[in-house]
């Protein structure tokens, strides 16, 4: 089983670039408080940038 975080990365990179994606895209990978803190942790590692509160603007790096 991989991590939340690893499940994201997935998603994301199959993202167009751009895409905003919302908190309940992530719903299947766990918790509601699992996927916010796995959102946090990709904005502060400079993965993602949060686009307003809880929405997340897919990038490639």
């Amino acid at each position: 089983m991989q991590s939340i975080e690893k499940q994201m990365e997935d998603m994301i990179v199959r993202t167009k670039r751009g895409s905003l994606l919302l908190p309940e895209d992530f719903r299947p990978f766990g918790s509601s408080e699992a996927v916010r803190l796995a959102l946090h942790r990709r904005v502060k590692k400079g993965n993602n940038k949060e686009c307003r509160s809880g929405f997340l603007c897919a990038t490639q790096n």
